[in-house]
């Protein structure tokens, strides 16, 4: 999984939280929305 934002990552505020709580790297939640979030956009094009 690579993240497809342009030039630099930026980590939200959401996705560090969300990091702090689980222990794991901000960088793999960002990517892992990020790919998600992709996902459900082509999910609903799809369906409508």
């Amino acid at each position: 999984m690579e993240c497809t934002c342009e030039g630099e990552c930026v980590i939200s505020p959401t996705e560090a939280a969300m990091a702090d709580a689980t222990g794991m790297d901000p960088l793999f939640i960002h990517v892992f929305m990020d790919t998600w979030e992709a996902h459900a956009m082509r999910v609903i094009e799809e369906r409508f």
